[in-house]
This record gives structure tokens, C-alpha cells and sequence, in this order.
């Protein structure tokens, strides 16, 4: 994200709407997982949270779930929101790769998210301050369990997870193309202009691309030695099936 020109993303954090005085709801369910990919990721991410089941009442939905989201999107919406945590933990450990797990299913709802998957510099840079949980903050299981229930029973203390929405308000990524500014205009004018530009004084703006082949920057950025095989004390490593 951070390596491309114009990265709407999946969200973003609008500071024209802020909140003076942002109200959370009092929620009656501590934690949900919400997942459609069960075994297609690149860490053992379904064994992970049946492991954390052992230790705390985590409510899962989806195809790798035991409970159904209702039909309708605005009371699905109001379920989530039900909850004080949301487990938002990526398929992937890549760097940036921050998705709706986080921004729509977490901080859009009103739950705070728990998340994985890019480094935690990342989430601190491209999201709201002190809106989330990183998992990697953790050196073990226990440790992780004491904080969940220390914010469980701190209702001031579970509430600073909200005090960025003084800041602003979540917006999908696409409406940056008509209501997001980036130097002081329009993001689809700043595009034309820029082309333009490019166009018309090519001595001085040549066209490079930052990366000329496109599949090995893209296949190459979530690097099997960079991948951690132990969150906490947990070991996320895929399993194999060896037939004898």
C-alpha cells in the first residue's frame, strides 16, 4: 500500500467527521470470530482460535464457525456489535495486509479488534491510535487471558479503545475517489493532473515503474522466513498430512 501512488484501500479514517463525545454501547458477549476460509491460510489460524476457545467464550460464525450471521446485513451488523472483542486475524502474515476484518468488522461495528497478520508498525501507522489489540504485544497465552479479562472488568479502561473516534470516522476506501482530499483536491483530479503533467514535460517527470515485474514484488512480500510459527505460546505452524 504504502509503495503505490494512489492507495484508496479498504478503509480509511475520515477526520472531517469527528465525534466530540462517542458512545459505545454496553455489550453483554465478550469475543466472535467471523471466517468463510478455514484452511487456506498461511498459518493455522482455525486451530489458534479453537485453542483460545479452551481458555475464553469465543462465539464463532461463518462456514468456519458454529453460528450463523442473521440474513439481514443491518441486524448482522447489530449482532457484531454485541460483542467487546473481534478476533480480526488476517489469512495472511504480510506486511500492510490489513483488511475488512479490521475496519468494517471491528472498528465500523463498535467491537475492538484482535488482530494478526502484518506487523504491528504497520497496523500503528495505516490505522486509528490505541484502536486495537496485537496479539504480538503477548509473550504468552495466560498473559493475553489477564488482559482480556482486566478490560472486561475496567469498563474506563476497555472505553480508551474509543477514543479515536474524536479523531473520526470509518469510510470505505472507495469513496476517497470522490470525497477524499490529497493536495488540496480531488483524488481523481489530482490523477488527471498528474498525467498531465507527466504528459506534457516528460523531461522531467519520466515514467518509471517502481517495480517492472509486477509478480515477483507481489509474490514476494510475504516471505516463508518472515512468517512466525509460534504466537505466544501457541504453535500456529501448518500441519501436513502424511499418508503412511
Amino acid at each position: 500500500m504504502s509503495e503505490s501512488d494512489i492507495a484508496p484501500g479498504y478503509y480509511y479514517l475520515d477526520t472531517e467527521q469527528k465525534d466530540k463525545d462517542p458512545k459505545v454501547l454496553r455489550k453483554e458477549k465478550l469475543m466472535l470470530w467471523v471466517a468463510s476460509n478455514c484452511n487456506d491460510t498461511s498459518w493455522a489460524r482455525r486451530d489458534f482460535v479453537q485453542e483460545l476457545q479452551t481458555y475464553l467464550p469465543i462465539d464463532t460464525y461463518g462456514l468456519c464457525g458454529h453460528l450463523d450471521c442473521p440474513r439481514s446485513e443491518k441486524e448482522c451488523w447489530e449482532m457484531r456489535g454485541q460483542y467487546k472483542f473481534h478476533l480480526a486475524l488476517e489469512n495472511s502474515q504480510c506486511p500492510e495486509y490489513i483488511t475488512e476484518k479490521l475496519w468494517f468488522n471491528s472498528l465500523a461495528v463498535g467491537t475492538v479488534p484482535i488482530v494478526f497478520g502484518a506487523p504491528k508498525a504497520d497496523y500503528e501507522r495505516l490505522t486509528p491510535p490505541h484502536s486495537f489489540i496485537h496479539l504480538d504485544d503477548f509473550k504468552t497465552v495466560q498473559e493475553f487471558i489477564d488482559y482480556i479479562h482486566l478490560l472486561d472488568r475496567d469498563q474506563q479502561k476497555y472505553l480508551e479503545y474509543f477514543s479515536w473516534r474524536r479523531l473520526g470516522h470509518v469510510m470505505k476506501g472507495s469513496t476517497m475517489l470522490t470525497n477524499h482530499t490529497a493536495d488540496n483536491g480531488k483524488i481523481l483530479c489530482f490523477i488527471i493532473r498528474t498525467l498531465l503533467i507527466k504528459s506534457l514535460f516528460p523531461e522531467m517527470y519520466q515514467w518509471q515503474a517502481r517495480h517492472p515485474v509486477f509478480y515477483d514484488w507481489w509474490y514476494g512480500m510475504c516471505r516463508e522466513d518472515t512468517q512466525k510459527t509460534r504466537i505466544m505460546d501457541i504453535d500456529v505452524t501448518m500441519k501436513t498430512d502424511i499418508a503412511v
